[in-house]
């Protein structure tokens, strides 16, 4: 994928990353999915066994 020939495990990192970021937008993203993280928290805290009253 490239005629560079990293030197170290640094440069291979670097390389590595510099290519993922050029084909990174051609990369098929998943659809936006929402969470009620309020509901998570108030599970969350329930399981804890910690009442909170902010609602």
């Amino acid at each position: 994928m490239s005629p560079e020939n990293p030197k170290d495990e640094m440069m291979q990192a670097e390389q590595f990353l510099n290519l993922l970021a050029d084909i990174y937008l051609y990369l098929p993203k998943p659809a936006t999915e929402y969470y009620s993280w309020p509901d998570i928290v108030d599970k969350g805290l329930h399981d804890l066994g910690i009442k909170v009253h902010w609602k």
